[in-house]
C-alpha cells in the first residue's frame, strides 16, 4: 500500500483519520507514527472502535480468499511463470499515477492474460466485487448525513408528527456537582414542551431531545459541525463561535436514528452530560375522537347497565397522583423556585399559586393537563396576591446599612467588580440551599414513614429520587459559601445536635438554613441584625458546619434509602 494518501503530519491531540488508521494497521507507517496512533487509539474510543471496524474487514476477506475463492480457482495454466514479468510491468506503466488509476490498470492486465479460462476470470470478477464490497461496508462505511438530515431523522424518530403517543423518558443527568435521575413526558404530534436549552448545567430542565439540539444548532451564526458514524451509531459534534453553550454533541443510533446521549461544554467550561435510560412511546387516543358527536344506542336493558357500572373506571388513587405530580413539578425544577402549594381535597389534588411568569404557566398548563385527579389553580404575575413564597432572591443593598464585615470585604477584593461578585456569589448561593430546604420541608411534612409504606413501591424510588436531589443541591449551594469562612476570624463554635431519623433532621435542617440565610445578609450585604461581629461570624460558622453534618447524616439514614 502506498503512503501518498497519508496527511503530511499526525498531530497526537487530534484523531488519526481512517487513512493513517489503515496504514497503521498494515504497519506501513514510521514506527514513530505508528507509536503515535496506536497511543491515540490507546486513550480514544471511537478510534479504537474504527480501528478493529477496519481489522475485521481485513479478516473477513482472507477468510473468503482462503476459503472460497482459492479452492475455486481452477489450477495455473503452463505460462504461469510470466506473471511476475507482466506484473512488474504493469506496476512500472502506473507509477505516477492515482490510486485508482493503477488498480484499474493492474485489473486490465490481469483480465488481459490469454491464458487465463473464462471461468477464472469470472471467478476472479466475483471476488473484486465481494472485497470491494466488504471493503465499502466493513472499513470505510463513510457518513453520508449532513449535520441537518442527522438531526431531522433524530426528530422524527423520537416526535413523529403524523401520530398520537404518549412519551416517557428517563435521563441521568450529570454534572460535576450532582448527578441524578429525571423523567420526562411529551405527546407527539407537536413541539416537545420546555425543550429550549438554558445556561445553567445545574438548573437543567429539558429532556434528551434532538429537536432541543436543532433548536440550538439553528440560533447559531456559523457552527462549524462534525458528523461521524461508528460502531454502529452516529456522533455529531457542533462548536459554536460565541453564546453561553461552547460546544455540544449528540450520539444517535444507526438503525432507528434514536438518540441516546448528549454532551454539552459551557463557555465557562462547565460540563453536562445526559444519557438516556429508558424510552417508552404508548398510543393513545387521538384529540379528534374525544369529540366526535355521540353514537346512538337503543336503550340498555338492567343486565346491559349492570356490565356498563362494571367496567366503570376505579376511582383515582390520590395519594398516587399526588406523588407523580410532586415527581413531576421535581423533574421540572417547579417544587423549590415557584411560589406553588399542592393541597387535597376529598376527591382531588389541587396546584395554587402564582408563576413567576405566564410563560411558566403555560407552560405547566401544557404538561401537568389530562393528570388524572389534578385540577390546576395556578394565576400568573399581577392577576391574584402571591402567597408565601418560599424565598426571594436578595440583591446588594444600596442604602444606609453596612456589612458587618464591610473591612474584610474591601481588604480582601480590592475591585469594586469583585468585591460586588463575590457578594452575589453568597447571597445567590444562600437563597439557592434556602430554596431546597423549603422543598425538602414539604416533603418530610407530607411523607411520614406510614405515608411512605402506603405508595408503590415506584413511588417510593421517586420520593428518595426527589429527597436525595434536594439533599445534593443543598449541600452543592452550601458548599460555595466556604468561601465566606475564610473571611471570618478563627473561632470553634459548639458542635450542634444533630437529631435522629430523616423527617426530624429534614426539619432541622430547614431551620439552621434559615439561621444561615440571614446571617449570610449581615455579613455581606448589611441587612439588620442586633449581633456583633464576632457573635455573627461565630453564628455562622456553626450553621454553616451543621448544615454539612447534617445533609451528610440524612443521606445516610437507611443504609442508602434515604425515605426509611
Amino acid at each position: 500500500m502506498s503512503t501518498e494518501i497519508l496527511k503530511p503530519e499526525f498531530v497526537g491531540d487530534q484523531h488519526p483519520d481512517d487513512n493513517q488508521l489503515l496504514l497503521a494497521l498494515e504497519r506501513e507507517l514510521s514506527p514513530g507514527e505508528t507509536a503515535e496512533v496506536e497511543r491515540h487509539i490507546g486513550t480514544c474510543w471511537d478510534c479504537r472502535a474504527r480501528y478493529h471496524e477496519m481489522h475485521r474487514g481485513i479478516l473477513t476477506f482472507a477468510e473468503y480468499r482462503d476459503k472460497l475463492y482459492v479452492p475455486a480457482l481452477e489450477p495455473a495454466p503452463g505460462g504461469f511463470r510470466q506473471f511476475p514479468s507482466l506484473l512488474k510491468k504493469a506496476s512500472s506503466d502506473g507509477l505516477g499515477a492515482g490510486l485508482l488509476d493503477r488498480m484499474q490498470t493492474r485489473l486490465e492486465v490481469f483480465f488481459s492474460f490469454t491464458w487465463v479460462p473464462v471461468q477464472a476470470k469470472w471467478v476472479t470478477a466475483t471476488a473484486a466485487i465481494m472485497m470491494a464490497v466488504v471493503l465499502w461496508t466493513q472499513v470505510f462505511d463513510p457518513a453520508t448525513l449532513s449535520a441537518g438530515e442527522l438531526l431531522t431523522k433524530a426528530a422524527q424518530s423520537q416526535n413523529p408528527r403524523a401520530l398520537h403517543r404518549k412519551v416517557r423518558q428517563k435521563v441521568r443527568v450529570k454534572t460535576a456537582k450532582a448527578e441524578i435521575v429525571r423523567e420526562f413526558q411529551w405527546e407527539t404530534g407537536s413541539p416537545i414542551p420546555n425543550a429550549k436549552w438554558g445556561a445553567d448545567p445545574e438548573n437543567w430542565t429539558a429532556a434528551l431531545t434532538a429537536e432541543a439540539f436543532a433548536q440550538w444548532h439553528d440560533s447559531l451564526s456559523s457552527p462549524k459541525d462534525k458528523v461521524k458514524k461508528s460502531a454502529g451509531r452516529w456522533t455529531m459534534k457542533t462548536t459554536a463561535a460565541a453564546g453561553p453553550i461552547k460546544e455540544a454533541s449528540i450520539v444517535i443510533r444507526d438503525g432507528d436514528f434514536h438518540p441516546t446521549e448528549q454532551h454539552i461544554l459551557f463557555s465557562d467550561d462547565r460540563t453536562l452530560d445526559l444519557e438516556e435510560l429508558s424510552f417508552e412511546m404508548a398510543d393513545q387516543v387521538p384529540a379528534s375522537a374525544t369529540t366526535a358527536a355521540p353514537a346512538i344506542h337503543p336503550p340498555v336493558s338492567p343486565v346491559g347497565r349492570q356490565i356498563q357500572e362494571a367496567t366503570v373506571p376505579p376511582a383515582v388513587n390520590l395519594d398516587e397522583a399526588e406523588l407523580e405530580l410532586r415527581y413531576t413539578m421535581f423533574t421540572q425544577h417547579w417544587d423549590y423556585a415557584e411560589d406553588l402549594q399542592i393541597e387535597r381535597t376529598a376527591d382531588e389534588v389541587v396546584v395554587s399559586g402564582t408563576a413567576s411568569s405566564a410563560d411558566l404557566a403555560r407552560r405547566m398548563q401544557a404538561t401537568l393537563v389530562g393528570y388524572p385527579g389534578l385540577r390546576l389553580a395556578i394565576s400568573i404575575p399581577g392577576s391574584a396576591p402571591s402567597g408565601s413564597a418560599p424565598a426571594t432572591a436578595k440583591s446588594t443593598p444600596s442604602g444606609s446599612l453596612i456589612p458587618i464585615l464591610k473591612d474584610r470585604l474591601d481588604s480582601a477584593f480590592p475591585s469594586v467588580e469583585a468585591r460586588r461578585d463575590f457578594v452575589d456569589n453568597c447571597l445567590a448561593a444562600s437563597d439557592a440551599a434556602l430554596s431546597h430546604a423549603w422543598a425538602l420541608k414539604r416533603l418530610g411534612e407530607r411523607y411520614t414513614d406510614a405515608d411512605r409504606r402506603t405508595l408503590k413501591p415506584e413511588s417510593q424510588i421517586k420520593l428518595d429520587e426527589m429527597l436525595r436531589g434536594h439533599l445534593q443541591q443543598l449541600a452543592a449551594s452550601n458548599a460555595t459559601l466556604d468561601g465566606l469562612l475564610d473571611l471570618l476570624a478563627p473561632s470553634r463554635p459548639p458542635r450542634a445536635i444533630i437529631p435522629v431519623g430523616w423527617r426530624p433532621g429534614v426539619l432541622a435542617l430547614f431551620d439552621l438554613v434559615q439561621q444561615q440565610d440571614s446571617f449570610v445578609a449581615a455579613l455581606v450585604a448589611g441587612t439588620q441584625t442586633n449581633d456583633s461581629a464576632a457573635t455573627a461570624s461565630e453564628r455562622f460558622r456553626a450553621a454553616h458546619q451543621a448544615i454539612t453534618r447534617l445533609v451528610g447524616e440524612i443521606s445516610q439514614v437507611g443504609d442508602g434509602n434515604t425515605a426509611k
